[in-house]
């Protein structure tokens, strides 16, 4: 049995489907402006917050001593391409958080971002043991 379907064209009912399609996107990114704002050169705004121009992220392994006195600070570096002065940074890592310590990134040249363990209290401690991976995320505004 051979079913007959309408051909649709451009419109149905009576109602253009051109017209109808603009109509909703323009529905739907209104409904994205109420979250968020996307702007035409992609940077978004999130809540009506500060736009952001772009998000980098990486992984890296690194290993860190203990600081040579506490308090103290063990610093290491890592190549990051695109990364400028005064991007923001932040880091983590998959490990069990060292008491009395710190964890903070910063880009410290172009190209590279220093991360940096600081030690408060207690005994000189290795703060990572036998090393591990962290994250880099840098946002750009």
């Amino acid at each position: 049995m051979k079913i007959n379907w309408p051909q649709i064209g451009n419109r149905f009912n009576g109602v253009d489907l051109t017209d109808l399609s603009l109509k909703l996107k323009e529905i739907l990114r209104s409904l994205d402006y109420a979250f968020s704002k996307i702007r035409p050169d992609d940077q978004i705004s999130i809540g009506g917050g500060t736009f952001i121009k772009k998000h980098l992220s990486k992984t890296v392994t690194l290993n860190f001593s203990a600081p040579g006195a506490v308090p103290g600070i063990v610093s290491l570096t890592a190549a990051f391409d695109g990364v400028a002065l005064g991007d923001q940074v932040q880091v983590s890592s998959a490990i069990a958080w060292p008491s009395g310590f710190t964890l903070h990134g910063f880009v410290s040249a172009v190209d590279e971002v220093t991360i940096r363990w600081a030690q408060h209290s207690g005994g000189a401690a290795d703060p990572d043991a036998a090393g591990t991976t962290y994250r880099i995320d840098v946002w750009k505004h």
